[in-house]
């Protein structure tokens, strides 16, 4: 019995083997992402080559060669040449090679060596390329990244620099391009730490890959193809081609590259019902509430409550009115959000404020008529993509009232189409179309909207949320505020309390100073800022953020050089005591926190200072300036001039402003929260995770969750003076005690237990000494290998300044 036993596994294990062999061998080749960083844990079974396998099925057969943090680059921070994953792929006998590379050469560092690009990307194909085997090879897009730029790999750079350099690798090695980079945007919860794919993100991955072999088992005929497509039937690198008759994007948008601040308003028939259905409420984005995550209501009913709807106090005169008083230069307005009511008198679909309420009025063109009195702009917001209440649309029902199936394409040509075509010929020359919720809708789609909005409107911007990089500028998530500079145009998308569309309990208004802050840190950072007002269900706004509005806005009439046509810190970074925003030869310090001392120090300006001043002064006197060992001292009267945010205006030699910008911390206020986006990372990564701790109210942070394994974060800062600092650690876990080691280059370190809990919190660790002023190196490490734990930020604070609180 035992030698049948025997001889039937040696029959089956002979009979896998001989399958094997006779499978096709695809290696996966790339970094954390093929990898399957980011996916649960193990990664081995939950990679996109791990899925891939089990898609394609028996007849192919799939070994992941991935290695995280790696680079195309010979030059780069770390070569996939020279991982211990590349000579097992060199030796697997390939037929199909899968070349994931991209992402990590979008980091700045590696930037610098995008000229050697092609020739180290052609170079690695053509090793492949020369195997005995003689394998496929195929070469994948980068992915979007949603991360700042500077430390983190971020989308614009992968649009810009990285994926048309491995197209034009692919062109001189006659490869195959598959374009991954459309998959994930508008997708950003996909990328739950803003780089890597989650579980879903990873079977997306798997399912475009084995959906193209499927459909191409062997090489297209045509040399270099994109998903199948011919390089030259494609559209260009900025995501369309321009007819010849079209502006060019520095010829569109001069309000939004030049006003910088901007009134978005969600309105619609969520506002009537203002987080409340049913005589219960729901806590969060009040826009949802439709959605089976708050109300789930039927959306029948939700339909029928349109004949409730008649917001009588609407005024377009006051809200423009407001917008202009509170300094902002154009408004947006939703038009259609996903709840499928149109705000305005359209033909294609019956569901808007005209045919379905006693209101009997179109909003949008009231509003357009009354910012063309006032001089402002006007942008309009569509939701292309979702829509609960149409048939076919990305979560809307499936059939119509007659049982009829329904797909995106009815949808689309049925209601979308047509209504873009209306709101961009019937309301006047528009500043942008802000699309959003891309995720579902082909690319064929999208551009057909982007050649409707060309067409009736050259002059508009189209935002980023249209997807598949068809946009113009870049939105950043809701709600974010970014900690570096960002390059491009681009803008942060803000509420002035916390719900986008009305809610009748929400009354979290942001005072004039938030308002201001917020506002000079985007553009300090190089966007713009649009901050949200959600009219009730009446059309009125809310009297309290009207007065915080106009406060805020009295503030930039006083000073309006900083905000409008200004550029971005040349530091990249804030300052601990606020900003700077640049215009011309001329530097403006952003003082929010006045300093108590009566001096305020400028660390790493290299260039000569002609004059300084502090602006809204009846006297204008100037600032006496003295330097100290690098640092630019400026003696300030003990009594801030403005409430609000005070500016000092430098007068400098000349326009080019050069600087240090290392972190650096003085003895009146430290460094507090310093993102580990600023530090240095050893065998660890930093990644972007968001949570709402309402539904949808947006709060996003950089953290490294991977400490745990054995690697560090090291911080680089200039230290003004010796002595004892008190160094803090923000991190996040499930309510887990943690060891953490802080250690300085000078020897010194600090070693203590903590408790880490679900939302971010700073955790006093202990003072350490610097026992000489200039450049120090900081590191944090976890001495407990078994801490689940996320380090967010650190902070280093004087102990002098605590001891005067």
């Amino acid at each position: 019995m035992m030698k049948k036993v025997i001889i039937v596994f040696i029959f089956l294990l002979s009979s896998v083997v001989y399958a094997q062999s006779q499978a096709v061998r695809i290696s996966c080749v790339g970094a954390s992402i093929t990898e399957g960083y980011g996916t649960t844990k193990p990664w081995s079974e939950n990679s996109y080559p791990a899925l891939l396998g089990k898609l394609l099925g028996t007849k192919y057969h799939v070994e992941n060669y991935g290695r995280s943090g790696c680079t195309m680059l010979r030059k780069g921070n770390s070569p996939y040449w020279d991982k211990e994953k590349y000579e097992p792929s060199m030796q697997s006998r390939p037929d199909i090679v899968l070349i994931d590379l991209g992402g990590n050469d979008a980091k700045l560092k590696n930037r610098i060596y995008k000229n050697d690009f092609v020739e180290d990307a052609c170079e690695l194909i053509r090793r492949y390329q020369q195997l005995p085997s003689h394998p496929r090879v195929i070469l994948m897009t980068a992915i979007p990244g949603f991360t700042n730029d500077t430390t983190g790999i971020w989308n614009k750079a992968i649009v810009r620099d990285i994926n048309p350099l491995i197209i034009e690798a692919a062109r001189k090695m006659h490869i195959e391009v598959l374009d991954m980079h459309p998959l994930f945007e508008g997708l950003p919860q996909l990328l739950p730490d803003a780089i890597h794919p989650n579980d879903e993100g990873a079977h997306m991955i798997a399912q475009k890959i084995a959906n193209y072999l499927k459909a191409y088992p062997k090489k297209p005929t045509e040399d270099m193809t994109i998903d199948g497509l011919p390089t030259e039937e494609k559209t260009s690198v900025n995501g369309h081609n321009h007819s010849d008759n079209s502006l060019s994007l520095g010829e569109r948008g001069q309000l939004f590259k030049k006003g910088k601040y901007a009134m978005f308003i969600h309105w619609g028939l969520f506002s009537e019902l203002a987080g409340k259905w049913d005589g219960k409420t729901y806590y969060g984005v009040s826009e949802w509430i439709l959605n089976p995550s708050m109300a789930n209501i039927d959306r029948r009913e939700y339909m029928a409550s349109a004949r409730h709807f008649n917001p009588q106090d609407f005024d377009a005169m006051k809200i423009a009115q407001l917008a202009k008083d509170a300094g902002m230069r154009y408004i947006v307005i939703t038009s259609k959000h996903h709840e499928g009511f149109a705000m305005f008198h359209s033909s294609a679909d019956a569901f808007n404020i005209y045919d379905a309420t006693p209101f009997k009025r179109d909003p949008l063109k009231e509003l357009s008529e009354a910012c063309t009195k006032l001089g402002l702009g006007l942008g309009i917001y569509y939701s292309h993509n979702y829509d609960w209440t149409y048939p076919g649309a990305t979560r809307g029902p499936k059939v119509d009232a007659q049982g009829n199936s329904k797909t995106i394409d009815d949808y689309f040509h049925e209601k979308c189409l047509p209504q873009v075509e209306e709101i961009t010929k019937n309301y006047g020359k528009l500043e942008l179309i802000w699309f959003d919720m891309p995720s579902g809708m082909p690319k064929e789609y999208a551009e057909k909207l982007v050649a409707v909005v060309r067409r009736n409107q050259p002059h508009a911007l189209i935002s980023s949320r249209i997807g598949h990089n068809l946009g113009d500028y870049q939105c950043l998530g809701d709600m974010e505020v970014p900690f570096e500079n960002v390059e491009g145009l681009w803008e942060s998308v803000d509420v002035t309390n916390d719900t986008w569309g009305y809610a009748w309990y929400d009354q979290n208004w942001k005072s004039p100073k938030q308002i201001l802050q917020l506002l000079l840190s985007t553009i300090a950072r190089g966007g713009t800022y649009m901050l949200n007002v959600g009219p009730d269900g009446k059309g009125n706004i809310p009297e309290m953020i009207q007065q915080s509005l106009r406060e805020a806005g009295k503030w930039i009439a006083r000073y309006p050089q900083v905000i409008y046509e200004s550029e971005p810190s040349p530091w990249k970074h804030a300052m601990p005591w606020g900003d700077v925003i640049k215009k011309g030869n001329k530097l403006y310090l952003m003082i929010y926190e006045w300093p108590r001392t009566g001096r305020l120090y400028l660390p790493g300006l290299k260039n000569p200072i002609l004059s300084a001043k502090i602006l809204g002064r009846r006297n204008g006197s100037s600032l006496h300036i003295t330097q100290e060992n690098g640092w630019t001292k400026l003696s300030l009267p003990y009594q801030q001039p403005d409430a609000l945010v005070n500016v000092i205006e430098l007068k400098m030699q000349e326009a080019n402003v050069v600087v240090d910008n290392t972190l650096a911390v003085d003895t009146d206020y430290g460094l507090e929260n310093v993102s580990v986006q600023f530090a240095e990372t050893n065998n660890c990564h930093v990644n972007k995770i968001s949570w709402a701790e309402k539904f949808g109210e947006w709060k996003h942070v950089h953290c490294c969750s991977d400490l745990n394994e054995g690697g560090s974060l090291s911080w680089t800062v200039d230290i003004k003076s010796p002595g004892l600092y008190q160094l803090a650690l923000t991190l996040k876990g499930n309510n887990t005690k943690v060891v953490c080691k802080i250690e300085s280059d000078e020897g010194h370190f600090v070693q203590n237990q903590q408790r880490a809990v679900e939302i971010p919190l700073s955790r006093p660790m202990g003072w350490m000494r610097f026992d000489r002023a200039g450049r120090h190196t900081i590191s944090v490490s976890l001495p407990d290998k078994k801490a689940d734990v996320s380090l967010c930020s650190i902070s280093i604070i004087p102990v002098e300044t605590l001891t005067k609180e």
